[in-house]
């Protein structure tokens, strides 16, 4: 039997894959580490509750993953190579106000312990059969244009330290796949679930959609021909469990991402949000924000200027320029037969963001009907 070793579970992508596996009876042991009010059963326990996943079925071993073997004790890390078959790792750090030094802790760091804990359970378990390893499209950086799955060096420089960490991360993986049988799969700005719009409203671009809600603004400054790539949770963790199983997936690099034939511009996008907040939304051309608008902010409004510059300020270059567009050539024939392929993506945007205002971005229970 299977025994899979996850990584990420208390974040978005990584409980629809624990999900998903559960449904599925899987053998699952999610590394956590323990919380600020409690151990790490008690911080898993807690990320799951609302969700259909029983916790007294899925396993916790409490480490950190910037640590050496985990930090786990010996006796428990060898037992878990001895025994893990499949490695899927979803966890790290997404947040881009981090210096490098910071984030290299879990996103570099983390990623060399699960290489090193793939090589061990490779060596220890005659079973083991691959380390499903999530990256992002975004290892891209400041490159524009169609990126292949198979790019990954570049020259273009990055737009915050996350990029770079992952780029660098990836780098490391990239350079174990002759050693280690590894599949690397990128996703690109994860949604909620495609259907309900179901999230944790929390990160990726909704702290910027909240301030757009909760202040009420009318105006955006934005180049509305850039392309958002948006993808629903639902179909990532579908696409990487299929793809996973595939026969000839270890080696290769997929994107997990709406692609050429799903992205939506910029433009197509602020006009679903101010339909969605009810309200009128003008873009504005970035310099006006840059050099008028701001200005004014940081003097006259001052509370407000302080609230969200810094999160504002995040996702400046993504939408003020012209980020990549994702080739899915790869994932497409991977997927080929499988009946899994991304949904309409104006239908699972409205969802997302409806579900994020119902909610009061994850603060209130979704309305019942």
């Amino acid at each position: 039997m299977k025994k899979y070793f996850l990584t990420g579970v208390t974040g978005f992508l990584g409980q629809e894959l624990l999900r998903l596996l559960s449904a599925e009876g899987a053998d699952v042991v999610c590394l956590t580490r323990p919380g600020k009010e409690g151990d790490a059963r008690e911080r898993l326990n807690a990320s799951l509750v609302g969700s259909d996943i029983d916790p007294a079925k899925v396993g916790v071993a409490g480490g950190d993953l910037s640590a050496p073997h985990f930090g786990l004790d010996p006796a428990e890390y060898d037992r878990l190579a001895a025994t893990v078959t499949n490695i899927i790792h979803c966890a790290a750090d997404v947040r881009f106000n981090r210096t490098l030094e910071q984030i290299r802790r879990i996103n570099v760091d983390g990623s060399r312990h699960i290489l090193e804990f793939a090589a061990d359970c490779r060596k220890h378990n005659p079973a083991f059969e691959r380390l499903d390893y999530v990256s992002t499209a975004y290892v891209a950086g400041r490159r524009t244009g169609v990126i292949s799955e198979d790019d990954l060096e570049h020259t273009a420089g990055f737009r915050n330290s996350y990029e770079q960490s992952k780029n660098e991360a990836e780098q490391l993986v990239r350079a174990k796949m002759a050693e280690l049988p590894i599949a690397v799969f990128r996703p690109a700005i994860v949604l909620g679930i495609s259907a309900s719009g179901v999230a944790k409203p929390n990160n990726v671009i909704y702290p910027l959609l909240k301030i757009f809600a909760r202040w009420r603004l009318s105006a955006v400054p934005a180049n509305p021909a850039a392309r958002l790539d948006l993808v629903p949770v639902d179909y990532v963790a579908k696409a990487l469990l299929a793809i996973s199983r595939g026969p000839n997936a270890v080696g290769q690099t997929f994107h997990l991402c709406a692609g050429e034939e799903g992205d939506m511009s910029l433009g197509r996008f602020i006009k679903i949000m101010a339909q969605t907040f009810h309200r009128k939304i003008i873009v504005l051309p970035p310099w006006v924000h840059l050099y008028i608008v701001r200005p004014i902010e940081k003097v006259f409004f001052r509370k407000f200027y302080l609230r969200t510059t810094g999160t504002f300020r995040a996702f400046e270059s993504y939408i003020f320029g012209t980020p990549p567009r994702f080739s899915t050539a790869h994932t497409r024939a991977a997927l080929e037969g499988t009946g899994i392929a991304i949904p309409d993506t104006e239908t699972y945007v409205r969802n997302c963001l409806e579900y994020a205002v119902k909610t009061k971005f994850g603060k209130e229970p979704a309305p019942t009907i």
